[in-house]
């Protein structure tokens, strides 16, 4: 995989439609923002590591976090195990805390500058588990992140913004 600047762009599938409903109502929310508050806001997904573009999400990957095969970047509230892999594909068993979330993901590796996931599991909802499936596409756009802070840095911020409210 080539460091720099890479795009998501990714589709969901829940039974109850609440998840399509909340991804629609977000970017129609952005759309609509006063261009001051937009800024404002692109800038506060930056310092996190995440910046909006018209299909997705942006984020930027080191030589380093390559290296260290954090892809996708944990937020510290998902962890994923790695249960398969070979040089083109990864199955990995991932569960979160926020929302409470179960599932399988297989990540196919289509070139140095894309890659796809499927994933599907369960999520915890109303009390009650649903099915769910998003399919994810990452593609390289360009060597330079620009603005958007290195995905490993983010990471370490996190992990040392819960040491101090642990304390």
């Amino acid at each position: 995989m080539k460091p720099g600047l890479w795009e998501h762009s990714f589709t969901m599938k829940s039974q109850s439609g609440q998840m399509e409903r909340g991804m629609a109502e977000m970017q129609k929310q952005m759309a609509s923002m006063p261009p001051e508050q937009r800024k404002m806001i692109e800038a506060q997904m930056g310092n996190m590591g995440v910046s909006m573009s018209g299909t997705g999400i942006r984020i930027c990957l080191t030589e380093d976090d390559i290296k260290r095969e954090q892809i996708p970047v944990s937020d510290g509230k998902c962890t994923t195990k790695v249960v398969t892999r070979t040089a083109s594909r990864w199955v990995a068993d991932i569960a979160c805390t926020e929302p409470p979330t179960k599932g399988t993901a297989e990540v196919v590796f289509e070139s140095a500058k894309a890659y796809r996931m499927n994933m599907n599991g369960t999520m915890l909802r109303d009390g009650k588990q649903q099915p769910y499936s998003m399919s994810t596409r990452m593609q390289h756009v360009a060597s330079d992140c620009g603005k958007v802070k290195p995905a490993s840095q983010v990471q370490k911020e996190y992990e040392q913004q819960m040491k101090k409210q642990a304390r």
